[in-house]
């Protein structure tokens, strides 16, 4: 089971069934409110600051996710860079994620 926030509280779903990215996503959504910090880019780089210790796992998640606005990422203590296909993907990203760090 993984504890989702929605709009409603938090709820648990199963994961057995779901798929890589599904299970990305529901990661995301479950870390993101936990571990965010904040959040600034340029071009067509994200970078996206967590509490200590928290980057990899989001960077793990995300690439799971499999987000097709996101090339890739590369994760270490605290910071992600996440590297998008263009500026406008780039802006998209940061608004997807400011919604998921809000739960």
């Amino acid at each position: 089971l993984a504890r989702v926030p929605t709009g409603d509280g938090t709820r648990y779903v199963s994961t057995d069934q779901a798929t890589e990215a599904e299970r990305g996503r529901l990661a995301l959504e479950a870390l993101l409110p936990q571990l965010f910090s904040r959040i600034d880019g340029v071009g067509e780089l994200v970078v996206l600051h967590t509490v200590p210790g928290g980057a990899q796992p989001v960077a793990a998640a995300f690439d799971a996710a499999g987000w097709p606005e996101v090339l890739g990422t590369v994760g270490g203590d605290d910071t992600i860079l996440i590297v998008c296909r263009s500026a406008t993907a780039r802006e998209r990203v940061i608004r997807q994620i400011e919604g998921m760090a809000e739960g």
